[in-house]
């Protein structure tokens, strides 16, 4: 018998609220019960804080009640739900007497068909995504309607940036290069002519870009600590989290404005003393 099989990854942030878990889990209980009606659900719900601790909860209600906060923030949760159906096999039509359960008013019992669905949101492990699922069934038609409900859920919780992007020192290392590079520069300057001797071209950068170079350098870097503290790439938005993850928000923004400002000033000022003294 074929079986299908999709595992997908999202390599960007989240934004997971109650309401979107509760969406997701309600999905993933709805497509089961659609396929295996009269089997029973096994599931399996683990959570990772961000003091390393891994704990096996009885029930998303026990998740959604716990404080988030402190040491005991979830830095990763994993829901896994399975179905099995089991059929009937009289001893004389099985082979493999190994592959089959004990022994009932004499027919035996195997497992034939599994339907499960998985999905991880965190950094559950050194190099999985923020965001994976795993549908599987014999039924090639619900794996893909259930994969497609997943996506919609999902596509609703994804923030705008990637979260590789969040965890990445890229942008550091090009502010200060460029910061380095422009000091370089004005001392440069301050140490060399700026005319050719035959003629009046200037030969080196003129101090005000060399300082507008500086000033925009030390901005960029201001902007990729402010969204790196101030806006968490994985957020689990309830409990204390959730009064957390408002306020960095709300002190983030505020920031942002204050260097997006300096930048246009920045910019304005350059113009200006470009026009006053050309």
């Amino acid at each position: 018998m074929s079986r299908t099989e999709i595992e997908r990854s999202y390599n960007h942030g989240f934004n997971l609220t109650e309401t979107e878990l509760r969406r997701i889990y309600e999905i993933m209980i709805k497509q089961l019960e659609s396929i295996s009606p009269n089997q029973k659900l096994e599931e399996v719900i683990t959570v990772k804080y961000i003091n390393e601790i891994t704990e096996t909860k009885d029930s998303l209600e026990d998740i959604l009640k716990s404080d988030n906060g402190g040491v005991w923030k979830i830095s990763a949760l994993e829901i896994s739900l399975k179905t099995s159906e089991y059929e009937k096999y009289s001893i004389e039509d099985v082979e493999d007497l190994d592959e089959i359960l004990p022994r009932f008013s004499g027919l035996r019992y195997r497992s034939s068909k599994t339907n499960y669905i998985s999905i991880t949101f965190g950094k559950a492990r050194i190099f999985s995504d923020p965001i994976e699922y795993k549908v599987g069934s014999d039924n090639r038609d619900w794996v893909q309607l259930t994969s497609s409900k997943l996506n919609d859920r999902i596509e609703r919780i994804k923030t705008v940036y990637p979260a590789s992007f969040m965890r990445s020192s890229f942008i550091i290392y090009f502010g200060v290069f460029l910061t380095t590079a422009s000091i370089l520069l004005s001392l440069f300057s301050l140490n060399s002519p700026h005319t050719a001797p035959s003629s009046n071209q200037e030969i080196f950068m003129p101090l005000k870009y060399i300082w507008f170079g500086i000033v925009l350098s030390a901005l960029i870097i201001a902007i990729y600590f402010i969204v790196k503290l101030c806006f968490s790439p994985y957020n689990f938005s309830w409990g204390d989290r959730l009064e957390e993850i408002n306020r960095r928000k709300t002190i983030g923004n505020f920031l942002l404005v204050v260097v997006i400002l300096g930048i246009i000033l920045n910019i304005l000022a350059t113009f200006l003393y470009n026009l006053m003294f050309p």
